[in-house]
């Protein structure tokens, strides 16, 4: 029965009678729908998924039913005569159906398989965009069964390459959008409970619950709520203070520029400034990241000062430094890189590659690829793709994940960023590997001694940091531990990741040390 008529009506006239009250009740779901959605009935979707339903049964040839279009929009590779014709690529198929997908607007973009054949497909046939057909065949056991199948008309074929695609708004979205309304509002509250400028977000962006300000918002705010809840208040006091400085600069600059303050620096860029620049470890901010990040002003230089001052004032515990390692460390022969990006010959044999449906992509490859073309890790975490800032070291992170996929690193660069170990610290960690009997290039499940599941960086560093660090929780460590702890962590990521890709390090000769 269609979503547009009269339920009660089509019942009655199924039973040859004549409905007393017209062609609508007023009271079913269709007829109040209608009502409470006068302005609303239809909706153009050739962006909220109907273009993506018509380019899969395109795709396939026409005894195909609804099964078939579900697999299609999941992904799942089936036998090659199901499609259209022999020249299909099933992997481009899936990679044309991921990117349609990405594309789809509107709050309904994360949906179940359900929504495309239960809701759209049958709008499209109502609407004329897909005819049915009527299939039948003998199995196996000799039983006859019968399926309809999904072909395009003209019209389809047409929508398919440009155009609107005007249908009914399902029931699904209405109750979709009614929970995401509630949601939104409440996050909403929430961000004004704690003192948010929800001003700030623009309506579109307030309309979807989503967008660079909201997330900007969203991510200080559960910053500063992060720190109040775990009791670090004095450094709850110091990022708050960077806020401010960098506010008061972006109103000197507006002042002096005769510019309003959001033209100095747009509310959401200084929050993912603030974030990144709190989270530098005692590293400076570079003026190249922030010109990269879209920090456009002529006060530049100053912001640069500023943040710099605040950064070394407040570095506290962040700037105590141990002695390097256990064996002078410092006079101990440097690691040896490659002059050109180096490229493993195979990935590791446990990297797991996880494909986020919304992107087509795992999440630390946007910074693995805009790392390789150059960008600054201080740029790509104050604007990364998502929209939500994140720490430096989270995006060098993301570059270690693509060495472990076996991509193409330049080793030289990334030691600019993550100091990698000496030879001393090199055979410290190979020792370590022996000692705690953990094996650094096998399954994470599995690789402690006798198989068991370890916390693998602080397990492994545990005789170098003691059982009493292990046993304290990281609130409550001391900053010099933290640093040290810190430091190692650097060390094993190096060493970690190179032994898991097969790559052996060579080190300076000892004369060469002696001769500095």
């Amino acid at each position: 029965m269609s979503n547009e008529v009269c339920r009660r009506a089509e019942l009655l006239k199924f039973f040859h009678e004549e409905p007393s009250f017209g062609e609508r009740c007023g009271t079913c779901d269709t007829c109040q729908t209608r009502s409470a959605h006068s302005n609303d009935i239809e909706r153009d979707f050739s962006f909220r998924g109907a273009r993506l339903v018509l380019y899969t049964i395109s795709m396939l040839n026409e005894k195909q039913g609804i099964s078939s279009i579900e697999k299609v929009l999941r992904g799942i590779k089936m036998v090659p005569y199901r499609y259209k014709n022999s020249s299909v690529v099933q992997d481009a198929v899936h990679k044309k159906v991921i990117e349609m997908k990405s594309q789809m607007v509107g709050n309904k973009k994360r949906v179940p398989v359900s929504y495309f054949t239960k809701e759209l497909l049958p709008a499209l046939v109502e609407r004329g965009y897909v005819q049915t057909l009527a299939q039948s065949a003998t199995i196996a056991s000799g039983r006859r069964t019968t399926w309809s199948s999904y072909v395009m008309s003209d019209k389809g074929r047409n929508a398919l390459i440009t155009g609107t695609i005007i249908l009914p708004v399902p029931r699904s979205i209405r109750e979709f959008e009614k929970e995401q309304k509630a949601k939104i509002e409440k996050s909403l509250q929430a961000l004004k409970d704690v003192g948010a400028d929800v001003e700030q977000i623009p309506k579109h962006e307030l309309e979807e619950g989503d967008g660079i300000v909201f997330k900007a918002l969203r991510k200080w705010y559960n910053y500063l709520d992060l720190l109040q809840r775990n009791d670090r208040l004095d450094r709850l006091d110091q990022v708050e203070d960077l806020r401010l400085r960098i506010d008061a600069w972006r109103m000197d600059v507006a002042t002096k520029y005769k510019v309003a303050p959001s033209d100095a620096m747009p509310y959401h860029l200084l929050l993912n400034v603030a974030y990144t620049a709190a989270s530098l470890h005692g590293d400076i901010i570079q003026k190249e990241a922030l010109l990269a990040a879209g920090v456009r002003s002529g006060g530049i230089d100053v912001l640069v000062i500023t943040i710099n001052a605040w950064i070394d004032e407040n570095k506290g515990d962040l700037a105590t430094k141990p002695e390097r390692g256990i064996d002078r460390d410092h006079e101990s022969s440097k690691m040896l890189l490659p002059d050109t990006a180096f490229e493993p010959e195979k990935p590791w044999e446990f990297f797991v590659y996880r494909l986020q449906q919304k992107t087509g992509h795992a999440s630390w490859e946007s910074s693995y690829n805009r790392f390789t073309a150059g960008e600054h890790p201080q740029t790509i975490a104050i604007s990364p793709i998502s929209g939500r800032p994140i720490q430096v070291n989270t995006v060098i992170d993301h570059v270690y994940n693509g060495i472990l996929s076996g991509r193409k690193v330049d080793l030289r660069r990334l030691s600019t960023l993550s100091t990698p170990p000496t030879k001393s610290q090199w055979d410290t960690l190979s020792r370590l590997e022996v000692e705690t009997d953990i094996n650094v290039v096998g399954d994470p499940k599995t690789s402690g001694k006798d198989g068991e599941v370890v916390r693998m960086m602080i397990d492994f560093l545990a005789p170098i940091m003691g059982e009493e660090f292990v046993a304290t929780v990281f609130y409550d460590r001391t900053p010099e531990e933290k640093a040290k702890f810190e430091e190692w962590c650097q060390y094993f990521k190096w060493y970690s990741s190179l032994r898991r890709i097969g790559f052996t390090p060579s080190f300076e000769a000892e004369d060469s040390i002696e001769g500095r």
